[in-house]
C-alpha cells in the first residue's frame, strides 16, 4: 500500500510538473506568432489616408493598451466580469472607425485646420474625459462607440471659432447627417445640434488652445 501512494504521488507530480511545461511552452509559442503577426502587419502600425490635404495618421498597434495609447498594455484576467468586458476589446480598429467616420467630413473643413485636421481628432481621442466615454455606446445600436459624444464634439468644432476660426466652415446638422452616411431623420442630426457636456467642452477648449497648426 505504501508503494503504490508513493507511485501515486510521483505520477501527480510529474502530471502536474508536464502541465506546467505545457503551458509555459504555449505561452512561448503564442508570444511568438503575436511578433511575426505584427511584423506582417508592418511593424509600426497602421496608417491612414483620407485625401491628400488632410495630412497622415499613425496608429501603433505593436503595444497598445485598451485606450489606443502606446504602453505596456493591459493584462487580462482569466475570469472576467461581464461590466468589465467592454474596457477589454480591442479598441485600436474602434479607433480607426472614428477617424474614417470624421474624415467624411473633410469637405467641411476650414482651410485653416485641413492640413492638421486628422492630427487634431488623434489629439481629441486622447483627452481622458473623451476616451472615458467615447469608447462605450450605451444602449446606442449598429455603432462600437459613443455616436452621440461624437457628434457633440463635432458640433462643438463647428459652432465656436477655435483659434480664430471654426474646424467647420458652414455647419447644418443636417447636411453633415447625410454626408456621415445616414438617414436625415436619424438620431444622430439631434446630437449633431448640441455641444458636450461642460467638462468635455471645457477640456476640448484648453486642448485646442495648446493646439499648433
Amino acid at each position: 500500500m505504501v508503494g503504490e501512494k508513493k507511485k501515486k504521488t510521483r505520477h501527480s507530480i510529474l502530471s502536474t510538473f508536464t502541465l506546467n511545461i505545457n503551458m509555459l511552452h504555449n505561452i512561448k509559442e503564442s508570444k511568438t506568432m503575436g511578433k511575426n503577426d505584427s511584423k506582417e502587419m508592418g511593424g509600426n502600425g497602421q496608417v491612414f489616408h483620407f485625401g491628400g490635404h488632410i495630412g497622415q495618421l499613425n496608429i501603433n498597434v505593436d503595444n497598445v493598451n485598451n485606450y489606443g495609447d502606446v504602453g505596456q498594455g493591459t493584462a487580462v484576467p482569466e475570469k472576467v466580469p461581464k461590466k468589465d468586458l467592454m474596457d477589454l476589446r480591442d479598441l485600436v480598429p474602434v479607433r480607426g472607425e472614428i477617424i474614417k467616420c470624421v474624415s467624411e467630413l473633410v469637405e467641411n473643413v476650414a482651410p485653416s485646420w485641413k492640413s492638421a485636421y486628422l492630427r487634431l481628432w488623434d489629439g481629441i481621442l486622447n483627452i481622458p474625459e473623451v476616451e472615458a466615454q467615447i469608447y462605450d455606446p450605451g444602449k446606442q445600436k449598429d455603432t462600437d462607440y459613443n455616436r452621440n459624444l461624437l457628434a457633440n464634439i463635432i458640433h462643438y468644432l463647428g459652432s465656436h471659432a477655435l483659434k480664430g476660426e471654426s474646424v467647420y466652415m458652414e455647419y447644418n446638422a443636417t447636411d453633415l447627417t447625410t454626408k456621415l452616411g445616414y438617414q436625415k431623420a436619424h438620431s444622430i442630426r439631434a446630437a449633431l445640434g448640441n455641444d458636450p457636456s461642460v467638462e468635455i467642452k471645457e477640456s476640448l477648449k484648453n486642448y485646442i488652445e495648446e493646439f499648433k497648426l
